[in-house]
């Protein structure tokens, strides 16, 4: 009996990808993100990858709907370059106001994945 606990213990603890005790979910599972066009997801990635590590005071990570970045700080703005986070990507040559501060310019590419998603607002 022992050892059939033993093994479903180890079974079941087998089972998961993450630390459920920890908070780990957060961290190592997938989220789930709806709304959007099909920047949304891209861009997420990115801003999880490039902004999220010096921005979690900001709650970024729990803005899971397109519309949370719309509406939370206006973060993404309808009509081309509105959005705050684009704005504060683009070389403006200002001390202080580009993104990542300290940090390499965002590749081209990534660039015009968060300009794309932009363009999917109305």
């Amino acid at each position: 009996m022992k050892f059939a606990l033993i093994a479903l213990l180890l079974f079941y603890i087998g089972c998961q990808d993450y630390n459920s005790n920890s908070f780990d979910k957060d961290r190592y599972s997938e989220i789930e993100l709806t709304g959007g066009g099909a920047n949304f997801k891209p861009a997420y990635k990115i801003l999880q990858t490039r902004c999220m590590n010096c921005h979690q005071h900001a709650q970024w990570s729990g803005y899971t709907d397109a519309q949370d970045w719309v509406t939370n700080e206006n973060l993404i703005s309808p009509g081309p370059d509105k959005s705050l986070v684009i704005t504060r990507i683009i070389n403006s040559g200002e001390v202080g106001a580009d993104m990542p501060q300290g940090g390499a310019a965002l590749p081209a590419s990534e660039f015009q994945t968060l300009v794309d998603w932009e363009a999917e607002y109305p």
